[in-house]
């Protein structure tokens, strides 16, 4: 878990990166607007990649914690991440 963890703080600070660049493109007077929208995308993309890890990393801990016995909770915890998908 350790791993995929470092893996979405890497995903976090590279989409930082990219934003800290558009920050700065918007800092001109005549910025290249496609280039920004470019950037826009690359940022959205990978934040999109990064939810989808964080639904199945939760996925994983609530069938977990089903076959643990607790099943309530479980559903509870998943049907509470499905209202952000």
């Amino acid at each position: 878990m350790l791993e995929q963890h470092r893996a979405i703080v890497n995903c976090l600070k590279t989409s930082r990166g990219h934003l800290d660049g558009v920050l700065k493109m918007l800092d001109v007077p005549e910025p290249d607007y496609v280039e920004l929208l470019k950037q826009l995308e690359a940022v959205q993309g990978a934040l999109h990649h990064l939810s989808n890890e964080l639904f199945e990393l939760h996925m994983q801990a609530c069938l977990e914690c089903s076959r643990q016995g607790n099943v309530d909770k479980a559903s509870a915890d998943l049907s509470e991440a499905l209202k952000y998908r």
